[in-house]
């Protein structure tokens, strides 16, 4: 199944890594104590990913196996993504050069700057 309009990207990275990088975030830009990451961690962050977060993930178009490592599965995405920007672009650039001459062949500015029909 292609992707045909991505409106969310959500990266599930493993447990060990998010809390490994949550350790040393939390150590040195906030100054806490790895006892009180840790209790956190256990007693908020882990439950709320669990019951909040991981129940979206069966709802993914794509998942891409070994997270942030996997540079080919995030260049096609990216790849994909830009596709998309620059197709959409190209429609809303004609659209908007289409509605400029309708507007301008159709509609005569009046002296006081009004639209006269």
């Amino acid at each position: 199944m292609a992707i045909v309009y991505p409106s969310d990207v959500i990266l599930f990275e493993d447990s060990d890594v998010r809390l490994s990088r949550r350790i040393l975030r939390d150590m040195s830009q906030r100054g806490r104590t790895l006892e009180s990451i840790l209790k956190q961690y256990a007693t908020f962050v882990k439950p709320c990913f669990e019951e909040f977060t991981l129940p979206t993930k069966q709802y993914a178009d794509v998942i891409i196996p070994r997270g942030v490592e996997n540079i080919v599965a995030i260049n096609l995405i990216c790849q994909h993504i830009s596709n998309i920007l620059s197709s959409k672009s190209s429609v809303m650039s004609r659209m908007e050069k289409i509605r400029v001459r309708r507007f301008s062949e159709s509609d005569k500015l009046c002296s006081n700057g009004t639209w006269e029909d």
